[in-house]
């Protein structure tokens, strides 16, 4: 028998069968073979066991004028389709930027970048040399000591006591006495009136203890005046914490008495 070949056999292909393809390699000698697959024994059509025909379309898995085409047109005009992610215009110009554009956490400032301040502020910034967290001062200096560690600084202190009431008629003797409540040394006495003594002058003494005069000289209200300062010997007086100070009047206006007063003790802590 002569060879068999696709094209004698293809108008029947699809009926051929298994005993069929044994009948004609046997009549091939066995030593020729039909090399056709499975699907040349199947119909065309479009249900499962069928074959596709070269021209076939996929209606309803793929429609590419249909819905799906419909669906993406609309999503890429929406003007933000993304909501969940922030849109370009409206990130900062920092969103833009490379890592080299930014400061770094540890950046300085020179004095010569800093404008805008209030007189005198860059001059005492461009002076101030310290290190970070010193104080700015003026001109850069803290006078004595410089280094900026304040122990020898003067604190001053001020007194102000209220030795009767502003109507009743002032009279002579202790008026006032307090215990020291720190070390401090006496550099000044003053004393006020609301009504001016008449007559003659009205005196206050400061004491420490009673009946020893801290002043050189005492304050004297002159008649008809209302205020005077006092003058501490030697300038300055130590008083030590819990030391007993009085104030006491020495003489009051020989007409009218006088009434009113205040005195005040300044000084400066030790």
């Amino acid at each position: 028998m002569a060879d068999v070949r696709i094209k004698d056999i293809a108008a029947t292909a699809a009926t051929i069968s298994a005993g069929e393809y044994a009948a004609i390699d046997s009549a091939a000698g066995g030593t020729k073979k039909v090399l056709l697959g499975n699907a040349a024994r199947l119909e065309v059509g479009t249900t499962a066991g069928t074959v596709a025909a070269g021209d076939h379309t996929h209606s309803g898995v793929y429609d590419p004028a249909g819905t799906a085409s419909t669906a993406v047109s609309t999503h890429v005009g929406l003007a933000d389709p993304h909501t969940q992610y922030a849109l370009e215009s409206a990130l900062g110009t920092a969103a833009a930027a490379n890592t080299g554009d930014f400061a770094a956490a540890s950046h300085t400032h020179a004095t010569s970048d800093i404008t805008g301040l209030g007189t005198g502020v860059a001059t005492a910034l461009a002076v101030n040399t310290g290190s970070a967290g010193a104080p700015v001062v003026f001109n850069g200096a803290l006078g004595t000591p410089s280094s900026g560690t304040l122990t020898s600084c003067t604190v001053k202190v001020e007194f102000g006591f209220a030795c009767s009431d502003e109507t009743t008629a002032l009279t002579t003797g202790e008026k006032v006495a307090f215990y020291a409540p720190f070390a401090f040394t006496l550099t000044g006495v003053y004393a006020c009136v609301t009504t001016a003594p008449t007559g003659s002058a009205l005196t206050v003494d400061v004491e420490k203890p009673a009946g020893t005069s801290l002043l050189s000289a005492v304050a004297s209200i002159s008649a008809s005046g209302f205020n005077a300062s006092g003058t501490v010997s030697g300038g300055t007086q130590s008083i030590s914490q819990g030391d007993r100070v009085s104030i006491d009047i020495d003489q009051i206006g020989s007409t009218i008495a006088g009434a009113g007063l205040k005195v005040f003790l300044t000084g400066t802590r030790t």
